[in-house]
């Protein structure tokens, strides 16, 4: 009779949260499970069904793992959002970017040739910590000026910057907006959340942050010229642009490249 006992649920798991206590085991199982994905005869059937259920065993205790890009940013990726579960679920072990490649790209050119950049929506830093680095490299004193509401997802923009030596990003913890010094609701999960005005007569269990506008923040910080300026901010491009009604007529070159997002669920 064989002596081996079986393996109950509750062993998996204390067993796959242990090897994420080991950075440099976890970075091992991690390039197993890309290589077992490659040969799978049904890739998404793997990633979905085996490869992610495992990576969620494995942070079940340290809820992050560190990522390396191609251009050696780190960044602490956890389970917040579709965005970092697209990162840690990369097929490659250096990646590139770590959310839309081409916006990504594009950001990174055009900040590039620009001494000020301004980002609402910064969330974790996915799209400002490469547009600082290569800033960095090619223009002196340029600076990313990044805006995100959400306290948990601003302290983790916090981390990535410390982590990361990045010096030439300004971090706030506000809305862009339409008006300065109003009070928004924050709705929604994070990279997700939008923002409202807030009632004083409602009671709110949501985050409450304050606005400013692009136009006050450039005044009150003396910018001679914003070349860039990106927005992700669920619905709230359009207030944000309407802040910006002294530097968006300027003539060419002192108006700022634009890329935001346009989605059906909030332009419709």
């Amino acid at each position: 009779m064989s002596d081996i006992k079986p393996v109950d649920n509750e062993t998996i798991s204390e067993a796959l949260a242990r090897v994420g206590q080991n950075k440099e085991l976890c970075k091992s199982v991690f390039q197993a499970l890309r290589e077992a994905e490659a040969c799978a005869d049904n890739v998404a059937a793997f990633r979905n069904e085996v490869r992610w259920p495992l990576i969620l065993g494995i942070l079940r205790d340290v809820k992050t793992c560190p990522v390396v890009l191609a251009n050696g940013i780190i960044f602490e990726v956890g389970l917040d959002s579709r965005i970092e579960q697209a990162l840690l679920l990369s097929s490659m072990e250096y990646p590139d970017h770590v959310w839309e490649p081409q916006t990504t790209k594009l950001l990174v050119r055009l900040g590039a040739e620009t001494s000020n950049v301004i980002v609402g929506g910064a969330y974790i830093g996915d799209h400002v910590l490469p547009i600082a680095s290569g800033m960095s490299k090619k223009v002196k004193g340029g600076q990313v000026h990044a805006f995100e509401p959400m306290r948990h997802a601003f302290d983790r923009l916090l981390r990535h910057l410390e982590l990361n030596h990045i010096k030439n990003v300004v971090p706030h913890q506000l809305a862009l907006w339409d008006k300065s010094d109003i009070l928004l609701d924050i709705n929604g999960d994070a990279a997700l959340a939008s923002t409202l005005p807030h009632h004083e007569e409602q009671v709110s269990l949501s985050e409450v942050v304050q606005s400013l506008t692009i136009d006050d923040y450039v005044t009150s910080r003396r910018l001679n010229g914003v070349g860039l300026i990106m927005l992700d901010t669920e619905g709230g491009e359009e207030k944000a642009l309407l802040g910006a009604n002294n530097l968006l007529p300027r003539p060419f070159p002192d108006a700022p490249h634009l890329i935001f997002e346009v989605h059906r669920n909030s332009v419709d």
